[in-house]
C-alpha cells in the first residue's frame, strides 16, 4: 500500500510540475508576458530599456506629492537619458517622456529635477516628488 501510495504521489508531482500548476497556484515564473518578463518575481517590460527591469530597484522612486501613502511612482531613464518612462501605480501603460531643455515631457506629464530630488507633474500641479529624508 505505501508503494502505491509513493507512485500515485510521484505522478501527481511529475504532473503538476509540467503542468505549471502546484496545489492549484501558478508556479513562479509560469506568468512571463509577451516580452518574457516574469511579473511574479518583480519584472516588468521598459521601453526605454529594451528589458525586463524590476523598477522598484532600477527605478528613481517618487512618492505622492499631497497624499501620506506609501503607493509610489518609478522612473526609468534610457541609457542615453533622452527618454524617460515613468511608471504610475495601477496603470498597465508607462508613458514615455522626451527630454527638452533640461525637463521630460509627454502631455500631460512633465519631470524635473530640482535642489529636493524629482517631481513629477500633470496639469502643472505636483503629483509625485522624491520622498523626503
Amino acid at each position: 500500500m505505501k508503494k502505491l501510495f509513493l507512485i500515485i504521489a510521484t505522478a501527481l508531482t511529475v504532473v503538476s510540475c509540467h503542468t505549471g500548476k502546484q496545489a492549484g497556484k501558478p508556479m513562479l515564473g509560469a506568468d512571463r508576458d509577451r516580452h518574457g518578463c516574469i511579473a511574479s518575481a518583480g519584472y516588468t517590460w521598459s521601453k526605454v530599456r529594451k528589458d525586463c527591469v524590476r523598477t522598484f530597484e532600477e527605478g528613481i522612486r517618487l512618492v505622492p506629492a499631497h497624499v501620506k501613502t506609501s503607493v509610489a511612482a518609478y522612473v526609468i531613464f534610457s541609457p542615453d537619458q533622452e527618454r524617460a518612462e515613468v511608471f504610475l501605480p495601477g496603470q498597465k501603460k508607462h508613458p514615455v517622456l522626451k527630454h527638452k531643455g533640461g525637463i521630460w515631457k509627454k502631455k500631460p506629464y512633465v519631470l524635473a529635477k530640482n535642489k529636493n530630488g524629482w517631481i513629477l507633474k500633470t496639469g502643472g500641479t505636483d503629483v509625485y516628488v522624491s520622498p523626503q529624508k
